[in-house]
C-alpha cells in the first residue's frame, strides 16, 4: 500500500518530498524492483537525474549480489529513458508503472448525503485520520465523539482529502433503526461498485467467494448467485484486499457503533496487512463486540472551545467578531457543533452578526433554545401540516429513507421534501435518492414530538409497507412491529421470529438470539410464560445463543431440559439437549460430562418421539467420541440408526453423518462405507451431501482409492457454497490430508494452520484436530523429535487419552531414547495390548507403537507388537481428520528386522501398489526401497 501511495502521488507531477519515502521503501526492501523504479522516477522529477541513474545502479548490485538476477525490464526501459532525457517523464500523466499502468484517480462517490455542518477547529484531528488512511495496515482508529460534535462532517472532510492523495474512501453506516444483519455491509460493497465499476469489481472478486459476494450485490456476478452463500466475512476481506493491492484504500464507518454484530465482524476483519486500513467514527458508548475487540488506536473529539467557535463564526460571517459575542454563543451552543450551526442560522441571528451587533440584539434575535429539540419543534411549526406529516413518516421509518417506502406511507412527497428540505431537517441524496435527517439529534426530536396514537399508525403503515417489498427487509419489519406489539401482539411475534430465521439464513446467529428473547420477553409480557409456546421459544432462543458462542446458552438450554423432563414432557426435553449437543461454537473437545450423559441417558430410556429419539442419540454420541472408552459413542450411534430406519426414516439425513466417529474403528470401515454412499444418494440438501462425501473421503483414503482427490474438489465446492464455518474447516484439514499425500509438506502445513484459523468451530476441537495433523506432518518431515516436550505435556495432562502414549513413543524413538521406548511399548502392551486406543486413532496408534518398537532393534518386543496391524493390512491408517502413512510400509520394516523376507516382500509390494494407485510417488519410493533391502539373493 505504501509504494501504491507513493506511485499515485507521483502522478500528480514533481514532490521532492517523495524523494525520502521511495529511498525509504528501497532501503526496506532492495530485492523488490517496484521500489526502485519510483525510487528513480522520484529522483529524476526532483531534478536529480545522476542520483535517479545511480539508483539503477544501486538495484542492480542488489539483485545480481543478493538474488543473482539482472534488473527487470521496467527497470531497464525506465533507465533508458532517462538516458534519453524523455520529456514525458516530467509529466503528471498516466505512466506505464513497474506492475503496468498506473490507474487515474477514481470518480469520487458519497455514501451519504453530504451535511451542510462546516467542519471548523479540527486541523489536528483531521491530520489523524488522513495520516492513518495513508498507512496500509495501520490498522483501526476509532473516532468517538457525542452526539452533534461533528463526526461526519470530519469523515466527509477527511475523505475530500485522503481522495486528494490518491487514495479510495470506501464509506459504510450503521443505523439507528434496526435493520438486516448485513445491511452495512451491503453498502460498503455497492459503494466499492459505485466507485470503480461493476466490471472492474467482477475482476475482483475470486472463484471461490462469488456466492458470497454474488448475496451482497447481485449485479457483480454474471450468474444468479445462491441464495445462502454462508458467512461473508472472508470473502469481502479478500474483495477489499484486492482492491488495495491495485490502489490503497482505506474505509471508514459512520455510527459505528450502530452497527449490527454480523456485519461488525466482517468490517472488523478487513484491517488486515493486506488489506485496508479502518476508521470508526462512533459514539462514546459500547461498541459491538467485533469492534471493541480490535487493537484500535482512539480519537476522542469534544465540543469545540472559545477559538473553534470563534472560526466557525468568522467562517460563516465573513468577518471576525467581537469577543464578547463570540464567548455568548460559545456558552449557549456549549460548543457543539450542531446547536451552533442551529442557532447561527436563523436569519434574524445572521443579520446581526452581518452588521456587527452587539450580545444584546444578538440574544434577542435568537428563536431557538439551547436543545436541538427546539429547533426542530421551531422548524416543524413553520411547515404546512401536510409537511409534518411527511416528516414525522420519515422520522418513524427510520434514520435513512427510501422515497417509495415514504411515498407508500404519507401519499404523493415532492412538494412537501423540498419545504422540509428548505427547513433544514433533511438531507437528499439526488433527486430519488434516499433521504436523512440533517442529524441524528433532529430525527429523535422529531419522534419525541409524534402523538402515541400517530406514532402507532405510522409504525403499522411502515411495517405494512415494508411487506410489500420483492425482498422485505424482516429486521426492520419486526423493529415497527414491536413499536405496536401491546396492540398487535401475534404480528409482532411472528415479525421476530421470520427475522431470526432470516438471520439464522445469514449466519447471524447473535441477532437471531436477540430476536428470540425478545420473543420470549413478549411472551411473558402478554401473560404466556409456562405455556408450551412460551418453552419452545426458549428452546429456539438457547440453540440460537449456543450456535453464537454465548455461555449463557448452557444454562438456558439446560434448565429448558429439566423443567420439560420435569413436567414429564421428554419430547421438549429431548429437543432443548439435542440443541445443546449439536457441533458448533461452544461444543468443547473432551470426555462427555457426566451430568449432561445422565440426562440424555434418561431421555433416550423414556417415551420420546423417534425423530428426535434418533437425532439425540446420534448427536450425544459426538459427545462420547473422547471418552477413555468409546464403546459409548458406537452404542449411541447404532440406537440412533436403528430407530431411524425402524421409525424415522425422514431423519436418516440427520443421523447417518455421526458414522463417522460413530463407525470410526478401522474395524466398522465396510459399514462405513456402505453408510457413506447411502448418505451421499439420500442427502436433500448440500449439509447433508457434505457429510456423505466426508465419510467417502475417509474411506478411500484408508482404501487406497485415488477417487479422494475428486471427493475433496466436490467438498470444497459445496462448502464455499454454504459458508458454514464447519464446512471450511473440515476441507481445511482435508485439503492438508491431500497435500501430505501428494507430497507437498508446505501446502500441507498451510493448510492445517488454515483448519486452525477458522473462527466458528470450539477452540479445543480445532487444537485437537491440528495437533493430529502436526502429528502426521512431523514424522513425514522426520521432526518427531520437535514434538517430544509438548507430547510429554500432554500425556501428563491427558493421563486417559492413550493416544498420547503411542504419540510419545514415536517421538521418544525420533530422539534416539529407546529405553524410553521399551518403558513405553511395555506399559502399552500390557492386558493384551489393552493401553492402545481402540477408537477412531486406533490404525495410526498401532502404526506407531510398531514403528517405535522397530526402532530399538529387539526382536520379541517387535514381534509382540507386529500383530497390532494384522487386520491393517492393504490400507492407509487414519486418525480422524489425515492418515500417518502405510500400515504395509511399516509392516515391512518390522518383518525385514524379524528377519522375514518373503513376509516383508509382500508387505512392501502392497504399500507399492497403493502407492501407484493414489499416484503418490513418496509412498511408491519409500516401498521400492523397502523392496530393495529385502531382495531375494
Amino acid at each position: 500500500a505504501e509504494e501504491q501511495v507513493v506511485a499515485l502521488r507521483l502522478l500528480r507531477g514533481a514532490d521532492p518530498a517523495l524523494v525520502a519515502a521511495a529511498e525509504a521503501l528501497a532501503a526496506a526492501d532492495p530485492y523488490r524492483e517496484p521500489r526502485w523504479w519510483l525510487l528513480m522516477l522520484a529522483r529524476h522529477r526532483a531534478g536529480r537525474r545522476r542520483d535517479a541513474l545511480a539508483a539503477f545502479q544501486q538495484a542492480r548490485e542488489a539483485l545480481v549480489g543478493g538474488a543473482g538476477l539482472e534488473p527487470g525490464a521496467s527497470l531497464r526501459a525506465l533507465e533508458a529513458r532517462i538516458l534519453a532525457d524523455d520529456p514525458s517523464l516530467g509529466t503528471a500523466d498516466p505512466l506505464l508503472g513497474p506492475d503496468g499502468p498506473l490507474p487515474a484517480p477514481a470518480p469520487e462517490h458519497h455514501a451519504r448525503p453530504p451535511r451542510p455542518t462546516p467542519l471548523v477547529g479540527r486541523t489536528v484531528e483531521l491530520e489523524r485520520i488522513v495520516d492513518h488512511a495513508a498507512h496500509g495496515g495501520a490498522g483501526t482508529l476509532v473516532v468517538l465523539g457525542e452526539a452533534g460534535t461533528g463526526k461526519t462532517a470530519l469523515g466527509d472532510a477527511a475523505q475530500r482529502l485522503i481522495e486528494g492523495a490518491g487514495i479510495v474512501v470506501v464509506r459504510t453506516a450503521g443505523e439507528p433503526t434496526p435493520e438486516g444483519p448485513l445491511a452495512p455491509v451491503q453498502r460498503l460493497v455497492d459503494h466499492l461498485v459505485a466507485t470503480h465499476g461493476e466490471a472492474t469489481v467482477r475482476a475482483w472478486v475470486a472463484p471461490d467467494d462469488r456466492a458470497a459476494i454474488g448475496r451482497l450485490a447481485p449485479n457483480v456476478l454474471d450468474e444468479e448467485p445462491l441464495s445462502l452463500p454462508g458467512p461473508v466475512d472472508a470473502a469481502v476481506g479478500r474483495l477489499l484486499a484486492a482492491a488495495t493491492r491495485v490502489r490503497p484504500h482505506v474505509v471508514i464507518v459512520d455510527d459505528a457503533h450502530l452497527v449490527p454484530p454480523s456485519s461488525a465482524r466482517t468490517l472488523a476483519s478487513l484491517p488486515t496487512a493486506a488489506g485496508p486500513p479502518l476508521v470508526l467514527l462512533a459514539r462514546p458508548e459500547p461498541l459491538p463486540v467485533p469492534f471493541a475487540e480490535l487493537s484500535s488506536a482512539t480519537l476522542a473529539l469534544d465540543n469545540l472551545d472559545r477559538a473553534g467557535v470563534e472560526a466557525y463564526l468568522a467562517g460563516e460571517v465573513g468577518r471576525a467578531l467581537a469577543p464578547e459575542v463570540v464567548e455568548h454563543l460559545h456558552r449557549r451552543s456549549g460548543g457543539n457543533p450542531l446547536l451552533l450551526g442551529a442557532i447561527v442560522s436563523a436569519p434574524a441571528v445572521r443579520e446581526a452578526l452581518a452588521t456587527g451587533a452587539d450580545v444584546a440584539v444578538v440574544a434577542g434575535a435568537e428563536h431557538v433554545t439551547e436543545t436541538v429539540a427546539a429547533f426542530a419543534r421551531q422548524r416543524l411549526g413553520e411547515l404546512a401540516a401536510a409537511t409534518v406529516r411527511v416528516v414525522e413518516a420519515a422520522a418513524v421509518i427510520g434514520a435513512t429513507v427510501d422515497q417509495p417506502t415514504l411515498h407508500a406511507v404519507a401519499g404523493p412527497i415532492d412538494d412537501h421534501l423540498e419545504a422540509a428540505i428548505g427547513a433544514g431537517l433533511l438531507v437528499r441524496d439526488g433527486s430519488a435518492g434516499p433521504l436523512e435527517f440533517r442529524h441524528h439529534l433532529i430525527r429523535d426530536a422529531v419522534l419525541l414530538a409524534i402523538s402515541p396514537g400517530t406514532r402507532a399508525e405510522l409504525h403499522d403503515a411502515v411495517a405494512d409497507a415494508l411487506e410489500r417489498v420483492a425482498d422485505p427487509d424482516r429486521a426492520r419489519i419486526a423493529h415497527h412491529r414491536l413499536a405496536i406489539a401491546d396492540d398487535q401482539p401475534e404480528a409482532a411475534l411472528d415479525a421476530c421470529r421470520r427475522a431470526a430465521a432470516e438471520a439464522v439464513d445469514q449466519f447471524a446467529y447473535r441477532e437471531a438470539a436477540d430476536l428470540l428473547g425478545t420473543v420470549c420477553d413478549l411472551l411473558v409480557r402478554f401473560g404466556r410464560r409456562g405455556t408450551a409456546e412460551h418453552a419452545d421459544a426458549t428452546i429456539d432462543h438457547g440453540e440460537a445463543l449456543h450456535l453464537a458462542g454465548d455461555p449463557a446458552a448452557r444454562a438456558i438450554l439446560l434448565d429448558a431440559a429439566a423443567r420439560a423432563e420435569a413436567d414429564g414432557d421428554l419430547d421438549r426435553a429431548g429437543r432443548a439437549l439435542l440443541c445443546l449437543c449439536r457441533l458448533g461454537l461452544s461444543t468443547d473437545a473432551g470426555p462427555a460430562e457426566p451430568d449432561l450423559a445422565e440426562r440424555i441417558d434418561r431421555v433416550l430410556s423414556g417415551d420420546v418421539r423417534a425423530d428426535i429419539a434418533a437425532e439425540l442419540a446420534a448427536t450425544a454420541s459426538l459427545l462420547h467420541s473422547l471418552d477413555p472408552d468409546p464403546r459409548r459413542c458406537r452404542e449411541l450411534f447404532d440406537q440412533a440408526e436403528r430407530i431411524a430406519r425402524d421409525a424415522a426414516p425422514e431423519v436418516l439425513p440427520r443421523v447417518l453423518p455421526y458414522a463417522y466417529l460413530g463407525l470410526a474403528h478401522p474395524d466398522q470401515l465396510d459399514r462405513r462405507a456402505e453408510i457413506a454412499e447411502e448418505l451421499v444418494a439420500i442427502a436433500p440438501d448440500g449439509a447433508a451431501r457434505f457429510s456423505g462425501l466426508h465419510q467417502r473421503f475417509s474411506v478411500q483414503v484408508q482404501r487406497g482409492d485415488p477417487g479422494f482427490r475428486a471427493t475433496h474438489a466436490e467438498m470444497a465446492r459445496l462448502a464455499q457454497q454454504m459458508g458454514d464455518p464447519g464446512h471450511r474447516w473440515t476441507v481445511a484439514y482435508n485439503a492438508a490430508c491431500v497435500h501430505q499425500l501428494d507430497g507437498d509438506l508446505a501446502a500441507a502445513e498451510a493448510a492445517a494452520e488454515e483448519s486452525l484459523a477458522i473462527e466458528g468451530i470450539a477452540l479445543s476441537r480445532r487444537i485437537a484436530a491440528y495437533g493430529v495433523q502436526l502429528v502426521a506432518l512431523r514424522r513425514a518431515q522426520r521432526r518427531m523429535a520437535e514434538l517430544a516436550e509438548e507430547v510429554d505435556r500432554l500425556l501428563r495432562d491427558q493421563p486417559d487419552v492413550k493416544g498420547w502414549r503411542a504419540v510419545a513413543m514415536a517421538t521418544a524413538a525420533a530422539a534416539g531414547d529407546l529405553d524410553r521406548v521399551r518403558q513405553l511399548g511395555d506399559a502399552l502392551a500390557a492386558d493384551g495390548h489393552a493401553g492402545v486406543p481402540d477408537d477412531y486413532t486406533r490404525s495410526g496408534a498401532a502404526l506407531l507403537v510398531v514403528e517405535a518398537t522397530v526402532a530399538t532393534g529387539d526382536r520379541d518386543r517387535i514381534a509382540r507388537d507386529l500383530p497390532l496391524l494384522d487386520h491393517l493390512r492393504g490400507r492407509l491408517s487414519w486418525v480422524g481428520t489425515t492418515t500417518l502413512g502405510s500400515i504395509d510400509l511399516v509392516a515391512g520394516r518390522a518383518e525385514a528386522a524379524l528377519d522375514d523376507p518373503d513376509a516383508a516382500r509382500a508387505s512392501f509390494a502392497r504399500a507399492r501398489s497403493i502407492g501407484r494407485r493414489l499416484g503418490t510417488a513418496r509412498l511408491e519410493a519409500l516401498a521400492t526401497s523397502g523392496l530393495e533391502l529385502v531382495a531375494a539373493p
